[in-house]
């Protein structure tokens, strides 16, 4: 499942979450967690981001972007923690409330209820 909509979605209704993900970077850049390159990339990323509308969309943009590019860059995204174990959890036809089994049963291939 790709979450990196939904990050994009919480960073857009909370910038503050840069912070979050600035704090993750740093401990990763300690450790040496990652390759210096990317993790260079992503401080560019999310300092742009701080600053400017238009760092803002790029980021934004590279969240929502499925492209290969995007995804190698996205194996290294600090965003560990920015989301919540509902909005991180798969969805399903069972998310929602059913008060009707449909006549041929799930068509998400997910457990019956």
């Amino acid at each position: 499942m790709n979450l990196f909509p939904l990050i994009a979605e919480v960073v857009e209704g909370d910038p503050g979450v840069l912070d979050r993900a600035m704090e993750t970077l740093e401990r990763w850049e300690a450790a040496s967690m990652a390759p210096a390159s990317r993790l260079a990339q992503w401080r560019g990323l999310l300092c742009e981001a701080s600053r400017s509308p238009a760092g803002m969309t790029a980021l934004l943009d590279l969240l929502r972007d499925d492209s290969p590019d995007a995804r190698r860059l996205k194996d290294f995204a600090p965003f560990a923690g920015v989301l919540t174990r509902e909005q991180a959890a798969p969805r399903s036809c069972h998310a929602a409330t059913i008060t009707e089994p449909s006549p041929g049963g799930c068509q998400c291939g997910g457990p019956a209820r």
